[in-house]
């Protein structure tokens, strides 16, 4: 009798708990919600969330505010979202390098990306472009390569981050090559480029959309992508695995998070309104004109995604280093 008198009071407060997370769904958003981008303003990330914010907003009936909170390779940005309360209201624009390749990078990271975030869905991919300076006389892969030979040890390549894929993508060049290269990591995309231009570091890999202009002039020229398919923007590339490079990727990938252990129901709710922005022909237009391929998933698949990812850039990070130099 003890234990039904118990039970008596309880049953009544578990019923309530199990309903208010689909009360909550049907009442969300009741108030306008926060994208914080992990990185400057003008970056691809920050563009890729204004691109969304727009048509998002719109779905859900409710203004969506875009914080830029750059620093530490998105790791300041990370840790805020992942402290945040879990309610669905505060959004993150991560990238692979937020929920994967950070983690294989940095001792004391601030959040644990497997339990810290939530997934929503896949925002876009970003192919990498590997590029030489148009001065170079450089004008396809066996010339870049036969030239890497010849100068092993003297030429270097950039990038604009310590372990970031575009980082990973030339250190395994350079070991599939067989040959020594150095790294130079830049501050910024400008400082990276510049140095492309002038001819002190020999190759890069980049987005397609940064290059394209200097591309037009001359001054640049693409020599294959590190995509699994055409490059939208030049399509006459061939892809790294199809010279010969196998199981060659270097794409960036950019997805919409909330911190974990936000309620599935309101999950669902963002998640619709994500792909409602990723299927507008005026936003997927704009994603394939800026060089991108559409990434759309279900929180399941980009789960899982995550995960694989995580793995590769541990092997990376574990076969290359953190590609200091």
């Amino acid at each position: 009798m003890k234990h039904l008198a118990c039970l008596k009071h309880v049953l009544p407060a578990v019923f309530a708990l199990a309903c208010s997370v689909p009360a909550a769904a049907q009442n969300f958003p009741a108030k306008p919600l926060r994208l914080v981008i992990p990185y400057p303003t003008g970056t691809t990330t920050d563009l890729l969330g204004r691109l969304i914010v727009p048509k998002m907003s719109a779905t859900l009936a409710k203004p969506i505010v875009v914080e830029n909170k750059g620093g530490a390779s998105g790791t300041v940005g990370a840790q805020q979202v992942a402290a945040a309360t879990p309610d669905g209201y505060t959004l993150m624009l991560g990238t692979g390098a937020i929920i994967a390749a950070n983690e294989a990078l940095i001792a004391h990271l601030g959040y644990n990306p497997a339990r810290d975030f939530a997934a929503v869905g896949g925002i876009a991919q970003n192919p990498q472009i590997l590029t030489v300076g148009g001065a170079t006389g450089i004008r396809n892969m066996p010339e870049l390569a036969d030239f890497l030979k010849k100068n092993s040890g003297k030429s270097a390549f950039g990038s604009t981050g310590i372990g970031g894929t575009p980082a990973l993508a030339g250190a395994a060049l350079a070991h599939a090559l067989g040959v020594k290269v150095s790294h130079v990591p830049y501050g910024s995309p400008a400082q990276a480029l510049s140095s492309l231009l002038s001819g002190d570091i020999t190759f890069m890999f980049y987005g397609s959309l940064g290059i394209l202009p200097m591309v037009k002039a001359g001054q640049l020229r693409p020599i294959a992508t590190g995509g699994t398919g055409k490059s939208g923007l030049f399509p006459e590339l061939k892809t790294m695995m199809e010279l010969g490079y196998d199981d060659f990727s270097a794409t960036s990938w950019f997805a919409l998070y909330v911190p974990g252990q936000v309620p599935r129901p309101v999950i669902d709710v963002l998640a619709s309104a994500l792909n409602a922005a990723l299927t507008d022909p005026a936003t997927s237009g704009k994603l394939v004109q800026g060089g991108l391929d559409p990434m759309i998933s279900t929180p399941e698949a980009l789960t899982a995604f995550g995960a694989k990812e995580r793995i590769r850039f541990k092997e990376l990070v574990t076969k290359f280093g953190g590609i200091e130099n």
